[in-house]
């Protein structure tokens, strides 16, 4: 199995022959001026290697090449430097490009685009950026191998083209408005000034991510400076894996559209949610760990710090409870009348119960059925209580 491709080869024997001709020449150079070419095929076929299913396979590649318009090109050693002013192809993997314009540098350890402009029938992108890597081979293994480096103007990315080049992400059918700087592999990659906005959804920050393609396993630091979505929205993110969706009790939807601020750390069903949280119910802070549970089921445990929060809506008992101002460490799982068990310590300034405001309630107990096993004391000019029970 010849691992070397042909135009190494090449490559290689025409620095041979410069060299062999003049010891004393340290760099050879090719140029063209123009060059134009319709209807042409490139093939590349690794014998030893068997043929991918899906996603663009860098061991046999087929790609048909419609157009191709380079407006200068220029060989120096083993670098070319050109000019591309259109580019239409389709490669058998189903990967289509209905235009592509830039300018580029390739070589063996690495591949640069300034001014690129990249259209296929899901995306139009704008960017620039440079591929890193140690020798072509590297492309096989495109998630772990090959560094990216990219600053994205405004821009349209439907996920799933992502996917040709990292093939788990070929289910992810998602049309984002994206923009910012990315650095990294697919598979450990940081991305500062990030903007994307997806459906309703709209997000502003900083995100990295360990793990891709693997989201259930993927290691998620988000730090939010704006953000507001829909718990519809959510669940319209198509995910890569078995459960191609998030699985949110449609209980949630009465929290209304969801502005947030603040970080995010974990996994998609482990993490820390340290944010600032502004819904139709009222306000919330939260330092808590979460575990979402295929089932719908939310495990939580840490500190709460709600104001002028509807909890009485949100538990589906508004004949009872009104809002509350609370500050209070929590552990439990579920928000439903039916699903929640809640332990809670902590102090609530104030809570409206059936119309009438009460003040200074120290609670200590757990909730769950509608019935409540603890401790309850409330100093309140309405009503002074020492439950214990």
């Amino acid at each position: 199995g010849d691992t070397l491709l042909n135009i190494n080869q090449v490559i290689s024997n025409i620095q041979k022959e410069e060299q062999a001709a003049d010891t004393s020449a340290s760099e050879w150079t090719f140029e063209l001026s123009a060059l134009d070419l319709f209807n042409a095929r490139f093939r590349l076929r690794d014998e030893t290697k068997h043929l991918e299913p899906e996603g663009i396979d860098y061991a046999n590649l087929d790609i048909s090449i419609s157009t191709l318009e380079v407006t200068s090109m220029e060989l120096i050693n083993d670098t070319i430097n050109l000019v591309i002013h259109e580019f239409i192809s389709s490669d058998r993997s189903g990967f289509e490009i209905n235009h592509l314009s830039g300018h580029f540098q390739v070589s063996p350890v690495f591949l640069k685009s300034t001014d690129l402009k990249l259209h296929t029938p899901n995306s139009d992108l704008t960017l620039d950026f440079i591929f890193s890597y140690s020798d072509w081979n590297d492309y096989a293994d495109f998630i772990h191998s090959v560094n990216i480096d990219a600053s994205i103007r405004p821009s349209v990315l439907n996920l799933s083209d992502i996917g040709y080049f990292a093939k788990p992400l070929l289910v992810m059918d998602n049309e984002l408005r994206v923009g910012g700087d990315f650095n990294g592999t697919i598979d450990n990659i940081k991305g500062k000034n990030f903007r994307f906005a997806f459906r309703d959804i709209w997000f502003d920050g900083e995100i990295t991510l360990f793990g891709l393609p693997d989201i259930q396993e993927t290691f998620v630091n988000l730090k939010i400076d704006g953000m507001e979505f829909t718990m519809e929205d959510i669940r319209e993110f198509a995910l890569p894996g078995d459960n191609r969706h998030l699985t949110i009790s449609p209980t949630l939807d009465i929290l209304g559209r969801i502005g947030v601020d603040g970080t995010f750390t974990g996994f998609a069903n482990d993490f820390v949610a340290n944010g600032n949280f502004r819904t139709a119910l009222g306000r919330f802070t939260t330092d808590v760990n979460l575990q979402p549970e295929e089932s719908g089921i939310i495990k939580y445990q840490g500190e709460l710090t709600a104001r002028e929060f509807n909890i009485g809506k949100l538990m589906g008992l508004s004949e009872y409870l009104g809002t509350m101002n609370l500050e209070a460490y929590i552990d439990g799982q579920g928000v439903t009348e039916e699903s929640a068990i809640v332990g809670m310590n902590g102090n609530i300034d104030s809570l409206e119960i059936m119309g009438n405001n009460y003040n200074h309630v120290l609670i200590a107990g757990k909730f769950g059925g509608k019935r409540f096993n603890g401790y309850v004391d409330i100093f309140d000019e309405l009503l002074q209580l020492d439950f214990n029970g």
